[in-house]
């Protein structure tokens, strides 16, 4: 039997074990989750332990956690000690066949990832997200539901783009930068940078 081990307790989560077991590549998933064991459940799944257990489970992992930041270094720890991250995606997502995804990264419901595009590991294209041709993702973003890349975007390590967002073709996104629901980018977006508005204009930095 195929066992996913996935940690992050929430529900983000458990929509990456919907798509998880509605992909066919896995029969079961087990919850890991470092507020164990004070949090010993998620939904109708169980939780079986913290990171330290998922390590010694001998499982293949992916993290369901929204904190790009905090994704990225847990998945690092994760690969520091040789758990083999996967990839989940929804069968109801778009995916172009001269496309490229890398290890740790969710694409769920609807969304679409278009021919030469590049996706880093351990990032969520979300749920009707639209990455266009020729983007280039960088580790740990968040593409959120809705939001839409034109072609040749550049989206740096980090980033994320917020619910509904459209960026512009062309366009760079530095890293751990956040666009505001809604936005619509129509420049070059800095590192750190938090952009809001139609079209969008820079708010403050990001850390």
């Amino acid at each position: 039997m195929n066992r996913l081990a996935i940690l992050g307790a929430s529900g983000h989560g458990r929509v990456i074990a919907d798509a998880a077991l509605l992909s066919g590549d896995w029969q079961e998933v087990v919850f890991f989750d470092d507020a164990y064991p004070r949090l010993q459940s998620n939904g109708t799944y169980l939780v079986a332990g913290d990171t330290n257990a998922l390590i010694n489970s001998g499982l293949s992992a992916i993290v369901a956690i929204g904190d790009n930041r905090i994704r990225l270094d847990k998945a690092l720890l994760l690969q520091q000690h040789r758990v083999h991250l996967v990839s989940v995606i929804h069968p109801a997502a778009i995916i172009a066949k001269d496309s490229h995804i890398n290890c740790g990264t969710v694409v769920f419901a609807g969304a679409v990832i278009n021919s030469g595009a590049v996706v880093g590991s351990s990032c969520i294209i979300n749920s009707r997200a639209v990455v266009e041709h020729d983007c280039l993702i960088g580790d740990a973003v968040h593409i959120s539901p809705g939001a839409n890349l034109g072609g040749g975007c550049q989206i740096d390590v980090g980033a994320w783009i917020g619910i509904g967002a459209a960026v512009r073709h062309g366009i760079k996104i530095g890293c751990f930068s956040i666009v505001g629901t809604g936005a619509a980018v129509v420049h070059d977006v800095t590192a750190h940078e938090v952009v809001v508005g139609v079209p969008a204009r820079p708010l403050k930095k990001n850390g």
